[in-house]
């Protein structure tokens, strides 16, 4: 199964896109309190090809292709470095394989946006950067341990080698999805659930107005 995150600042309308896509009626207000669970839905994916199948053969029993969808807390300034609930969030964002960025492009007066104004560009370079912030982490991480090793294996070299190239990427703030890889140094890199990694969608969050 899929499992894809909906990620966004506080306020941004992530439940209500969760709402939209899942209906599953999750209370829609701002993680407060320290809240750190997140709100999850298995949607099943609309297929005809599936139905015409399943129609055609009549088997007894079917099961369609499912998404579980996570509508996680509002990411702050800070969270790739762990500050606030930033060491959750990201614990759950680097579980998904795909996420779905709600950036807020409403106004709202009763609702005010926790920067203070609108603005979808910066916004959008907020998540970014603390998924980035996060991602150079594990790689300092990592890489602080291959150093500590008298002698390396010619495979922690080439891990080392790649390790080195994508904190440089990072670097320049731009996301590890981005980068141009080899099918097996993808494969060498799966195991530490970078987040910027991970197919993203960015989906404008508009008011009837717009």
């Amino acid at each position: 199964m899929l499992h894809c995150g909906i990620v966004g600042l506080p306020l941004s309308g992530k439940s209500t896109v969760f709402n939209v896509i899942t209906r599953a009626g999750a209370e829609v207000k701002p993680y407060a309190g320290g809240k750190t669970d997140p709100n999850k839905a298995v949607v099943e994916v609309p297929d005809k090809r599936f139905d015409f199948l399943a129609d055609f053969h009549k088997p007894k029993k079917v099961t369609p292709a499912q998404v579980e969808f996570v509508d996680l807390a509002g990411l702050s300034r800070g969270a790739g470095k762990g500050e606030g609930l930033g060491n959750s969030f990201l614990s759950f964002v680097a579980d998904a394989d795909a996420l779905i960025q709600v950036i807020r492009c409403f106004t709202n007066k009763s609702v005010e946006h926790p920067e203070g104004s609108i603005d979808p560009l910066r916004d959008w370079d907020i998540i970014e950067n603390e998924m980035i912030f996060r991602d150079l982490a594990v790689i300092e991480n990592r890489l602080g341990r291959l150093k500590a090793k008298k002698k390396l294996s010619p495979d922690e070299e080439t891990e080392k080698k790649l390790l080195d190239l994508c904190f440089e990427y990072l670097l320049e703030e731009k996301p590890l999805r981005s980068m141009e890889l080899k099918p097996e140094e993808w494969r060498l890199l799966r195991g530490f659930s970078f987040v910027t990694s991970k197919p993203e969608v960015i989906l404008l969050n508009l008011d009837d107005s717009q």
